[in-house]
């Protein structure tokens, strides 16, 4: 999936809000994880986020400072389903005004 659009970055209560409300698992992810580096194992994040986990056992996580909320506009959406004779099905959502037009693509 591809989505082609306007981003921008959600105020810090926007943020906040968006944090309180992930699933306690998500927070501790993002507390674990040292997004977008090389990683060694799974089963390092893992043991990491069983760590954190336990030293916030029955204490609310805060939103980390470099942890933002963004709010996407889509103006373009394009699906791509693999098939196993290669002429994969590739389709493509543009906005023109209020409607989504659809367009076939090439594989």
């Amino acid at each position: 999936v591809r989505v082609g659009g306007t981003a921008s970055l959600m105020d810090d209560m926007v943020s906040d809000e968006f944090f309180a409300a992930s699933k306690r698992e998500a927070q501790i992810l993002v507390l674990a994880s040292k997004q977008s580096e090389i990683l060694e194992s799974r089963e390092t994040l893992a043991q990491r986020m069983a760590e954190l986990g336990e030293s916030y056992e029955g204490k609310q996580i805060a939103r980390p400072a470099y942890w933002s909320a963004f709010l996407v506009v889509p103006e373009s959406m394009e699906f791509l389903q693999l098939e196993a004779d290669r002429i994969h099905m590739r389709k493509r959502y543009v906005l023109n005004g209020q409607r989504w037009d659809a367009q076939m693509l090439q594989p």
